[in-house]
């Protein structure tokens, strides 16, 4: 992680009750290893990432159920959000369709930005300053649609309304609980962003 990375990503854990520091290592005694897992054969790029602690250190969580906390952000509760990264794109996906829709913002860099611009001419960069912000703006959308990167696993970890872009040359992040699906042909990508706004809706 780059510094400014651990700086994003210290409010977003301090957020959480259980946590009670996040420093930047300087040989601290470290109880817990969690890069344990890249000293076994695990094939990374499929599988389940959320599992493989499970794997080595043999404790269990239900991953149907919220596993991080952020106070919603009722300003974007009729917003669209999408991430988009510029890796696990599926084959045929275009959000063209979402035009349609006036709420839409997108978080991201400049460059994924930009790229999702020329599908949705409208769309807005919403800027965050640290990932808890991220996270209380995922949590208080209207609905979430990501591919397979760290804004979507948020989402996720949140089990808000949500959607998520299957790369099948690396399907390693799996939906888990009520109101997420996940899609990787475009026809069915469509029903979905509108059978989850109806209920959304209702």
């Amino acid at each position: 992680l780059t510094k400014k990375m651990v700086e994003m990503l210290q409010p977003l854990v301090l957020n959480q009750p259980q946590f009670k520091s996040c420093e930047v290592y300087t040989n601290q005694i470290i109880d817990v290893d969690f890069d344990l897992f890249r000293q076994y054969p695990f094939m990374l790029n499929r599988g389940n990432i959320a599992r493989w602690h499970f794997l080595v250190f043999g404790e269990y969580y239900p991953l149907e159920n919220v596993w991080i906390k952020a106070t919603p952000n009722i300003n974007f509760n009729e917003t669209i959000i999408i991430a988009r990264s510029q890796r696990y794109n599926a084959p045929g996906i275009t959000h063209n369709f979402l035009s349609t829709y006036k709420k839409i913002q997108f978080i991201g860099t400049v460059e994924e930005f930009t790229a999702m611009k020329k599908m949705i001419p409208h769309i807005e960069h919403c800027i965050v300053n640290n990932f808890l912000e991220m996270a209380q703006i995922i949590a208080g959308c209207k609905l979430f649609i990501g591919n397979q990167s760290f804004p979507y696993s948020i989402a996720e970890a949140l089990k808000i309304n949500r959607l998520m872009e299957w790369y099948f040359q690396s399907p390693n992040v799996n939906v888990a609980g009520s109101k997420g699906y996940d899609f990787c042909l475009q026809e069915n990508f469509e029903n979905l962003v509108l059978s989850q706004l109806k209920t959304k809706n209702e």
